[in-house]
């Protein structure tokens, strides 16, 4: 489990990375690890320091896999203080849409027949081939679980169904794909 101190620690690693181009191990737990390791007691008023200098000059139109992943840990850290846990509702759809940009090559590099997601009100279709899938969610639950989060006491916030009775399978490798 993480305290602040580690979560402030890695949001500002990836700050920091993403600044000076040391993404060769992004998303790995070495990454992160050492992320916290390289901060670990440093004061928290150091490390925030250099969080604001390096999200200063990041550029999130050519870092959307990074913006994704502090938006992901703002909420994180919200939900741990107990204040709301969403960002504002243009950045979650920002970052959405760089998901599910990431979702649909997911979808095609293992084969996978294309998804139809019904986001608060409104379809999508995610991956090259025809939807053999329907998924709907709000735009929160989405960016969420595609995040690797879940709400708490919600359950699966996702309701995937079949949308085409002629397509035989399981779910399962749909699910290994929305979860890596």
């Amino acid at each position: 489990m993480w305290s602040v101190a580690d979560l402030v620690a890695h949001v500002t690693g990836v700050a920091s990375d993403a600044l000076h181009r040391r993404l060769a191990t992004a998303g790995t737990p070495e990454w992160t690890a050492d992320q916290v390791n390289q901060r670990a007691g440093r004061p928290i008023a150091e490390v925030l320091d250099e969080w604001r200098e390096c999200a200063a000059k990041l550029d999130p139109v050519g870092e959307p896999g990074v913006v994704r992943d502090l938006l992901v840990h703002e909420a994180d850290l919200s939900g741990a203080l107990g204040v709301a846990d969403a960002p504002p509702a243009e950045a979650v759809a920002w970052a959405l849409d760089f998901a599910l940009g990431d979702l649909g090559r997911r979808i095609d590099e293992a084969g996978l027949a294309g998804l139809r997601i019904a986001v608060d009100g409104e379809e999508r279709i995610v991956g090259q081939t025809a939807p053999g899938r329907t998924m709907a969610a709000t735009s929160w639950e989405l960016f969420r679980s595609l995040a690797g989060r879940r709400s708490a006491g919600a359950g699966t916030p996702l309701r995937l169904g079949r949308r085409h009775r002629a397509l035989p399978g399981s779910l399962e490798p749909l699910w290994r794909v929305i979860d890596r």
